[in-house]
Protein backbone atom coordinates (compact mmCIF):
# COMPACT_ATOMS: atom_id res chain seq x y z
CA UNK A 1 0.00 0.00 0.00
CA UNK A 2 1.44 3.32 -1.00
CA UNK A 3 1.47 6.34 1.28
CA UNK A 4 -1.08 8.09 -0.95
CA UNK A 5 -3.52 5.16 -0.62
CA UNK A 6 -2.97 4.94 3.14
CA UNK A 7 -3.69 8.66 3.56
CA UNK A 8 -6.77 8.20 1.36
CA UNK A 9 -8.05 5.41 3.61
CA UNK A 10 -7.48 7.51 6.74
CA UNK A 11 -9.41 10.39 5.17
CA UNK A 12 -12.27 8.03 4.25
CA UNK A 13 -12.39 6.67 7.83
CA UNK A 14 -12.55 10.23 9.21
CA UNK A 15 -15.43 10.99 6.82
CA UNK A 16 -17.17 7.78 7.95
CA UNK A 17 -16.77 8.73 11.62
CA UNK A 18 -18.31 12.14 10.97
CA UNK A 19 -21.17 10.61 8.98
CA UNK A 20 -21.94 8.01 11.65
CA UNK A 21 -21.73 10.66 14.39
CA UNK A 22 -24.62 12.50 12.76
CA UNK A 23 -26.62 9.59 11.33
CA UNK A 24 -26.73 7.29 14.38
CA UNK A 25 -28.14 9.91 16.83
CA UNK A 26 -30.66 10.92 14.14
CA UNK A 27 -32.07 7.37 14.05
CA UNK A 28 -32.31 7.12 17.85
CA UNK A 29 -28.95 5.68 18.94
CA UNK A 30 -27.64 7.97 21.70
CA UNK A 31 -24.09 9.31 21.65
CA UNK A 32 -23.39 7.36 24.84
CA UNK A 33 -23.59 4.16 22.80
CA UNK A 34 -21.01 5.34 20.25
CA UNK A 35 -18.37 6.83 22.55
CA UNK A 36 -15.99 5.00 24.91
CA UNK A 37 -17.42 4.64 28.46
CA UNK A 38 -14.75 6.86 30.12
CA UNK A 39 -15.68 9.76 27.83
CA UNK A 40 -19.39 9.25 28.52
CA UNK A 41 -18.86 9.04 32.30
CA UNK A 42 -16.81 12.25 32.33
CA UNK A 43 -19.77 14.14 30.80
CA UNK A 44 -22.53 12.37 32.78
CA UNK A 45 -25.19 14.70 34.17
CA UNK A 46 -27.57 12.32 35.98
CA UNK A 47 -27.49 12.19 39.77
CA UNK A 48 -29.27 9.71 42.01
CA UNK A 49 -29.10 8.44 45.57
CA UNK A 50 -27.93 4.88 45.87
CA UNK A 51 -27.18 2.30 48.51
CA UNK A 52 -24.29 -0.15 48.94
CA UNK A 53 -25.73 -3.62 48.45
CA UNK A 54 -22.69 -5.90 48.84
CA UNK A 55 -19.00 -5.98 49.68
CA UNK A 56 -16.62 -8.48 48.14
CA UNK A 57 -12.95 -9.12 47.70
CA UNK A 58 -10.95 -11.59 45.66
CA UNK A 59 -7.30 -12.55 45.22
CA UNK A 60 -5.29 -10.44 42.81
CA UNK A 61 -4.61 -12.08 39.47
CA UNK A 62 -1.19 -10.40 39.28
CA UNK A 63 1.49 -13.11 39.61
CA UNK A 64 3.96 -10.56 41.01
CA UNK A 65 1.65 -9.65 43.90
CA UNK A 66 0.79 -13.02 45.35
CA UNK A 67 -1.37 -12.71 48.45
CA UNK A 68 -2.82 -9.29 47.61
CA UNK A 69 -6.56 -8.86 47.33
CA UNK A 70 -8.79 -6.66 45.16
CA UNK A 71 -11.71 -4.97 46.91
CA UNK A 72 -15.11 -4.10 45.44
CA UNK A 73 -18.45 -2.85 46.59
CA UNK A 74 -21.70 -3.17 44.71
CA UNK A 75 -24.39 -0.51 44.77
CA UNK A 76 -27.95 -0.05 43.55
CA UNK A 77 -29.80 3.04 42.43
CA UNK A 78 -32.92 4.04 40.53
CA UNK A 79 -32.94 6.20 37.42
CA UNK A 80 -35.46 7.10 34.76
CA UNK A 81 -35.47 4.73 31.81
CA UNK A 82 -34.22 6.54 28.71
CA UNK A 83 -36.33 6.57 25.56
CA UNK A 84 -33.69 4.88 23.47
CA UNK A 85 -33.53 1.65 25.46
CA UNK A 86 -37.11 0.59 24.71
CA UNK A 87 -37.05 -1.73 27.73
CA UNK A 88 -39.46 0.24 29.85
CA UNK A 89 -41.73 3.20 29.31
CA UNK A 90 -39.65 6.38 29.07
CA UNK A 91 -39.58 8.27 32.34
CA UNK A 92 -40.45 5.32 34.59
CA UNK A 93 -38.03 4.46 37.38
CA UNK A 94 -35.83 1.44 36.71
CA UNK A 95 -33.31 -0.30 38.96
CA UNK A 96 -29.64 -0.19 37.99
CA UNK A 97 -26.50 -1.42 39.70
CA UNK A 98 -22.78 -0.87 39.61
CA UNK A 99 -19.56 -2.27 40.99
CA UNK A 100 -16.77 -0.02 42.20
CA UNK A 101 -13.18 -1.06 42.84
CA UNK A 102 -11.74 0.50 46.01
CA UNK A 103 -8.64 0.40 48.17
CA UNK A 104 -8.47 -1.70 51.32
CA UNK A 105 -8.79 1.38 53.56
CA UNK A 106 -12.01 2.50 51.84
CA UNK A 107 -13.28 -1.08 51.86
CA UNK A 108 -12.84 -1.28 55.63
CA UNK A 109 -14.71 1.99 56.19
CA UNK A 110 -17.91 1.20 54.27
CA UNK A 111 -20.88 -0.88 55.31
CA UNK A 112 -23.72 -2.61 53.47
CA UNK A 113 -26.76 -0.32 53.44
CA UNK A 114 -24.67 2.85 53.51
CA UNK A 115 -26.02 5.57 51.18
CA UNK A 116 -23.90 6.77 48.24
CA UNK A 117 -24.33 9.38 45.54
CA UNK A 118 -24.33 7.99 42.01
CA UNK A 119 -23.48 9.83 38.80
CA UNK A 120 -24.84 8.30 35.60
CA UNK A 121 -25.42 9.11 31.94
CA UNK A 122 -29.12 9.92 31.42
CA UNK A 123 -29.19 8.32 27.95
CA UNK A 124 -27.50 5.10 29.11
CA UNK A 125 -27.60 4.63 32.92
CA UNK A 126 -25.46 1.50 32.74
CA UNK A 127 -22.50 3.88 32.55
CA UNK A 128 -22.38 5.10 36.13
CA UNK A 129 -20.04 5.63 39.02
CA UNK A 130 -19.43 7.13 42.42
CA UNK A 131 -17.82 10.60 42.65
CA UNK A 132 -14.40 10.30 44.24
CA UNK A 133 -14.29 6.53 43.66
CA UNK A 134 -14.68 6.35 39.90
CA UNK A 135 -16.61 4.69 37.13
CA UNK A 136 -18.34 1.37 37.68
CA UNK A 137 -16.54 -1.70 36.41
CA UNK A 138 -19.85 -3.50 35.92
CA UNK A 139 -22.21 -4.05 33.02
CA UNK A 140 -22.04 -1.46 30.22
CA UNK A 141 -19.08 0.38 31.66
CA UNK A 142 -16.37 -1.91 30.43
CA UNK A 143 -14.19 -1.53 27.39
CA UNK A 144 -16.12 -4.22 25.49
CA UNK A 145 -19.21 -2.08 25.05
CA UNK A 146 -21.28 -1.05 22.05
CA UNK A 147 -18.82 1.66 21.03
CA UNK A 148 -16.52 -1.02 19.63
CA UNK A 149 -19.26 -1.92 17.15
CA UNK A 150 -19.42 1.74 16.15
CA UNK A 151 -15.66 1.86 15.66
CA UNK A 152 -15.80 -1.30 13.55
CA UNK A 153 -18.66 0.13 11.48
CA UNK A 154 -16.63 3.31 10.91
CA UNK A 155 -13.64 1.28 9.69
CA UNK A 156 -15.82 -0.79 7.34
CA UNK A 157 -17.69 2.27 6.03
CA UNK A 158 -14.32 3.99 5.53
CA UNK A 159 -13.16 0.99 3.51
CA UNK A 160 -16.33 1.20 1.42
CA UNK A 161 -15.79 4.91 0.78
CA UNK A 162 -12.16 4.20 -0.07
CA UNK A 163 -13.24 1.58 -2.62
CA UNK A 164 -15.79 3.93 -4.18
CA UNK A 165 -13.25 6.75 -4.51
CA UNK A 166 -10.35 4.49 -5.51
CA UNK A 167 -9.33 6.49 -8.58
CA UNK A 168 -8.59 9.49 -6.35
CA UNK A 169 -5.99 7.52 -4.41
CA UNK A 170 -4.15 5.91 -7.30
CA UNK A 171 -6.09 2.65 -7.23
CA UNK A 172 -6.75 1.27 -10.70
CA UNK A 173 -10.12 -0.29 -11.52
CA UNK A 174 -10.03 -3.59 -13.42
Amino acid sequence: MTLKRFVGYVICVIVAVVLLSFVLPAVGIPRSQILPPPMVYNTATGRAPGVISALRDKPSGNPFRVGERIYFFEYRFQARAPQSLGVAKPGTAQNYSGTARVTSSVYGAIKVGQPVNVVYDVTYPYINGIPGVGRSVGEGSNILSGWLLWAGAALVLGLGLFSLTGSLWGQTQT
